[in-house]
Formats: structure tokens, C-alpha cells, sequence
């Protein structure tokens, strides 16, 4: 039992992090933690925490719309239908959007919070979800857990330049997923670096 304690949590924890309709912290964080601490597969904690987290969007697609039904206005209710039929003509867009969204490093939430209002089918929504979080997931944990393993052998491993290309390759990707301006970059295509949080009325 000892053994699959950190695989559990992490299932867990992308579970619980996953069913919220309002946003939460990011589970990755919480993957690198397990992964360190336990000392096992990044790969494999990327893995057990995706599939929490794709089980907690499929119980998220399934109860939000009662809560649409409940809280959402007329005019609320007008967007998230025109975006649910445009989502569910072509189930190869709708996974092809999904893809997008989950690749970077943007709250997923409030999309799957209204494409459950708009009743989208799980199934044009999930796969490409798994995906996307597997592959982001499995670069961002393993990344973290070489620097961090790293940290304690900096200097003998900087001796060797594959060492040290490692270590900065690590924190570039690191970097660009904490620091990229992705909002911006997604919404209007202009790439820029972001250290602090945006005043409260441009959010």
C-alpha cells in the first residue's frame, strides 16, 4: 500500500482539484511535490494525476448544468448555448480547441465550466484534455524534478556542459509556463513577460 500511496494522491488530488467549477491552483505543483518527496517516476505521477483530473472534468461536465440552469441570466444563457453549438457540430474542432486550451498555461476551468452549461458531450472534449494534460504534465513534473535534483549537485554538474544545458533547458520550460504572458499571447497574439499579477479590472 506504501508503494501506491503517491500514485493515489496524486489520482486524488487531480480529482478534487478537477470537479471545482471555480478556479483552483494548478495540480502540477502538487505533482512535483509527490514526486520529489516519494522519490518515483515523474512520468508516472504525471500520469495518475491526469487521469484524476480527467474523471474530475467528466463529474464537472456532468453536474454544471443544473447550476447553469439555476444562476445563469438570459443573456448568460444565450452565450454558452451559441458556444455549445458551435462546439458540437464537429466533434474534431471541438477536440482540436480543447487541445489548444489545455497546452497552455491558462485556467481551463471557466471553458469546461461553460461548455458543460452548453451541454457539449464529454467525449468532444475529454480525449483531447488527457492528452494535452499528459503531455504538459510530463514535461512540466519532470522538469522540476531534475532541477530539483539537481540543485544539491549544481557545481560538479555544471563541470559538464550536458549537465549544465540540462539544468537550463529545465528552468527555461519552467520559465515559459510561470512567465509567459499567455493571455495575451493567446488573445492578442503579442508575446510578453508577466512577474506580477494584472491590477484587478484588466482580469
Amino acid at each position: 500500500m506504501s508503494d501506491a500511496l503517491p500514485f493515489l494522491l496524486a489520482f486524488a488530488l487531480g480529482l478534487a482539484l478537477d470537479l471545482l467549477p471555480a478556479a483552483s491552483p494548478p495540480t502540477w505543483p502538487f505533482l512535483v511535490f509527490l514526486s520529489v518527496y516519494f522519490e518515483v517516476s515523474p512520468f508516472a505521477i504525471a500520469a495518475c494525476g491526469v487521469l484524476g483530473m480527467t474523471l474530475g472534468r467528466y463529474v464537472l461536465l456532468r453536474y454544471v448544468p443544473k447550476l447553469g440552469d439555476r444562476f445563469l441570466g438570459d443573456a448568460q444563457r444565450e452565450n454558452v448555448e451559441f458556444l455549445g453549438g458551435k462546439l458540437k457540430k464537429s466533434r474534431r474542432a471541438a477536440l482540436s480547441f480543447t487541445f489548444f486550451m489545455c497546452m497552455v498555461p491558462l485556467s481551463s476551468t471557466p471553458f469546461f465550466t461553460a461548455a458543460g452549461m452548453a451541454r457539449i458531450p464529454p467525449g468532444h472534449l475529454l480525449p483531447a484534455y488527457a492528452a494535452a494534460k499528459l503531455l504538459a504534465y510530463s514535461v512540466l513534473v519532470y522538469a522540476s524534478d531534475f532541477a530539483v535534483h539537481s540543485a544539491a549537485e549544481w557545481r560538479a554538474m555544471l563541470v559538464s556542459w550536458k549537465g549544465a544545458l540540462g539544468i537550463v533547458l529545465s528552468l527555461g520550460v519552467l520559465g515559459a509556463f510561470l512567465f509567459v504572458d499567455w493571455k495575451l499571447l493567446v488573445v492578442e497574439k503579442r508575446f510578453a513577460l508577466r512577474f506580477r499579477s494584472r491590477p484587478r479590472e484588466e482580469r
